[in-house]
């Protein structure tokens, strides 16, 4: 037996006559079943992946995963952590994928000091979703972390990204930071992140942008900036040469100026619905608005 998969079951504590048993598992699944904490795994030298979505877990011990060291994949999203300890990934060499998305997380300081249990060595996480309805230090938590290829902190109550937040992430490509209390982007905030394709800035409190903040991301394609506080459109798009596809609905845009998109050549996807410059009979403005500078006939 290779997976093990538990769901919407009176099972509040997995077996442990189950890794004893089944010493070849490589994929674990429990989702639904109200557990409250999670033992200590044993005997499961082939476990890759785990799921634990949708349970009541409250907290994480420092040896839960210490038998453990091939794992690939943790899912712990839909919980009710209230405790993460320091050490509690330290074993999981291996880990590429790791996400927690839990609205009842107390603090953020236990995180943020696990994270720097792979600062000793070398990191292969690729993915990494944290969100927790409370404020995250983001440089003691992320330097470390350069292989990282996507990136989401929704939800986290963020205010600010400074120059040094992704400054090690080179490797970055998908950067998800919705739904924060973002009014400040320094202007070297993404200057690392040259290989950056999709960045979600929405609803956030952003009015403006610097003017050189994307000189150096001219792989991004995908821009959502909806649900903010834009009166106008940043010069800073004029940067983005690859620019693909643009998202300024729900914003206070009382003009669009096209020299915005003079250089933005392959923008073929403009949204710009509930903004003042809307016609609302047309209930938005298209590609073709701004046909000589993005090449529609």
């Amino acid at each position: 037996v290779e997976h093990v998969y538990f769901e919407n079951s009176t099972v509040e504590k997995i077996p442990q006559v189950i890794f004893l048993k089944f010493n070849k598992l490589s994929r674990l699944t429990a989702n639904d079943l109200g557990m409250k904490e999670l033992q200590v795994f044993k005997n499961c030298p082939e476990l890759a992946y785990v799921n634990f979505d949708n349970n009541k877990i409250e907290s994480i011990g420092e040896k839960v995963f210490e038998n453990c060291a091939r794992i690939k994949d943790v899912k712990l999203r839909a919980n009710s952590i209230k405790f993460i300890h320091e050490n509690a990934f330290k074993e999981l060499r291996f880990l590429e994928t790791l996400e927690i998305d839990n609205k009842k997380l107390e603090s953020s300081t236990s995180f943020t000091l696990q994270l720097k249990t792979f600062q000793n060595q070398e990191s292969r996480l690729k993915t990494l979703q944290l969100s927790f309805e409370t404020q995250l230090n983001l440089r003691s938590s992320l330097q470390s972390l350069n292989s990282l290829e996507n990136l989401s902190l929704e939800r986290n109550f963020i205010a600010k990204i400074t120059e040094d937040n992704f400054k090690f992430l080179e490797n970055l490509k998908n950067l998800q930071l919705s739904d924060n209390s973002l009014e400040t982007i320094q202007e070297k905030a993404f200057e690392s992140n040259k290989n950056l394709t999709t960045l979600n800035l929405s609803n956030n409190k952003l009015s403006q942008l610097p003017l050189t903040l994307f000189s150096t991301t001219t792989s991004l394609k995908n821009l959502q900036l909806n649900k903010n506080s834009f009166r106008e459109a940043p010069m800073a798009i004029k940067s983005l040469t690859g620019l693909e596809e643009l998202n300024f609905s729900d914003n206070k845009l009382e003009a669009v100026s096209p020299i915005v998109f003079k250089f933005t050549n392959r923008l073929s996807k403009i949204q710009l619905l509930n903004n003042i410059c809307v016609d609302s009979e047309r209930e938005g403005l298209t590609v073709a608005d701004f046909d000589y500078t993005v090449g529609v006939d």
